[in-house]
């Protein structure tokens, strides 16, 4: 006698994936290449590593502009499984970011249904902590893979796809979508999801989205979907000609903008995604 699936649980309490985020995913997963691929980092195994160097499935390197020291990316103890990215930097605009995959330029290849080869439903969820004396620039999300996201100044490049969240100098909060067209006609949008004194100072914050097979967009934060503009109140709605078509890796990118921190960083307790077949 077969049983049914474990569904995600209607349960919240924190740590767990967002219920309405992951709805209809099934738990069991992983391992079933019929149903769909997880990509899934929790932290609870010991992890470290420095400055251009791949270990356990993540490349660490510089980001925006040169020059930081001290980058690591290691666990740190916490007991529910918890890695610092960070980097000492010494002037304005400097960061420092890991992705999954092996090198600047090869992903774990994380395709949207957009994409020639795409399949179906893509969810991201991470759960960090976003401290303006730590991370007042940021991004969190899926990106593809690229020497440099942000530019020498902070602001995201044109030359790459991607879909996430986006924050500069402890600015607005916002979910950031841009479709290159492989150099062509490229198209992004970009909308206000939490305003800057709305942004969370303490504790963690999920940050999720859902890329349907129908190619709409879903934000969700807390566990709870954003459907408009935090400024204008307008109703978000990611046009599908943004959607990135190349193939992306979980990212996370911890920066120092134009503030004068000399210490920048991002705590990450999960970061994954999953891909439906």
């Amino acid at each position: 006698m077969s049983y049914p699936l474990t569904r995600i649980s209607p349960i919240t309490s924190g740590r767990e994936r967002s219920p309405d985020l992951w709805g209809n995913i099934l738990e069991a997963y992983a391992d079933d290449p019929v149903i769909g691929a997880l990509r899934s980092n929790d932290f609870y195994a010991p992890h470290t590593q420095g400055i251009n160097t791949y270990e356990e499935g993540w490349f660490l390197n510089e980001d925006a502009a040169a020059g930081a020291t001290g980058e690591s990316f290691a666990t740190n103890g916490n007991p529910d499984g918890h890695a610092l990215l960070l980097a000492t930097t010494g002037t304005a605009h400097q960061a420092v970011k890991v992705q999954a995959g092996p090198s600047t330029t090869v992903s774990e290849g994380i395709v949207l249904p957009t994409a020639s080869n795409g399949k179906s439903d893509v969810v991201f969820e991470a759960r960090v902590a976003l401290l303006t004396t730590a991370n007042p620039t940021c991004f969190i999300g899926l990106a593809e893979q690229n020497t440099a996201i942000l530019s020498t100044t902070s602001v995201p490049n044109d030359t790459l796809d991607y879909i996430g969240f986006y924050r500069l100098s402890n600015g607005d909060l916002q979910f950031i979508v841009r479709n290159d067209n492989n150099g062509g006609t490229a198209v992004e949008y970009d909308v206000n999801v939490v305003a800057s004194a709305n942004v969370p100072n303490t504790g963690f914050t999920k940050l999720g989205f859902r890329v349907r097979n129908d190619k709409t967009v879903e934000v969700y934060i807390d566990g709870v979907q954003v459907k408009v503009t935090s400024d204008t109140g307008a109703k978000i709605a990611v046009p599908s000609t943004a959607l990135p078509i190349e193939a992306l890796a979980r990212t996370l990118l911890a920066g120092r903008g134009a503030g004068t921190n000399t210490v920048t960083s991002i705590e990450c307790d999960r970061i994954e995604c999953f891909v439906a077949e």
